[in-house]
């Protein structure tokens, strides 16, 4: 609050003051159409002032795409399984030197190859919708 100039504290004290208010009563009255309408006022606000800071309703529907997609908790088991797979198969090899392991260690390899290419797509996808550079993430 200390930032704004003391014609913006104003509105934005009373916005926020507004709002709470509301929220209770729509605790105690299970009626949210003033918290909503609240809302809608500290939004319309944020769009007047916030406008050069605020995604667009179009990267923030992406944004939510993105995070129901959950990409990276998808592929940690996938990663998993391939690399208990391909550590059996070690071992097999190891074991039985003769036992011919081109065809499970191919198929294992190609699972791998298009997981971490889902996993590169995750991370571009992640770029783009929410703008982060590479260079904010080191």
């Amino acid at each position: 609050m200390k930032n704004f100039p003391p014609h913006q504290e104003k509105i934005v004290k009373f916005l926020i003051a507004n709002y709470f208010m509301e929220v209770e009563k729509a605790l105690k009255s299970v009626d949210w159409r003033g918290a909503e309408k609240a809302l809608n006022g500290i939004k319309g606000y944020q769009k007047v002032y916030g406008k050069d800071v605020i995604p667009s309703d179009k990267r923030v529907e992406m944004e939510i795409q993105y995070n129901k997609l959950n990409i990276f908790n998808s592929i940690v088991p996938i990663y998993l399984l391939a690399g208990l797979i391909l550590l059996v198969l070690a071992f097999i090899n190891i074991v039985k030197p003769k036992f011919s392991l081109n065809k499970p260690v191919k198929i294992t390899l190609t699972v791998l190859i298009i997981t971490f290419a889902l996993h590169t797509f995750g991370l571009g996808s992640e770029m783009v919708c929410c703008s982060t550079a590479l260079g904010a993430c080191l």
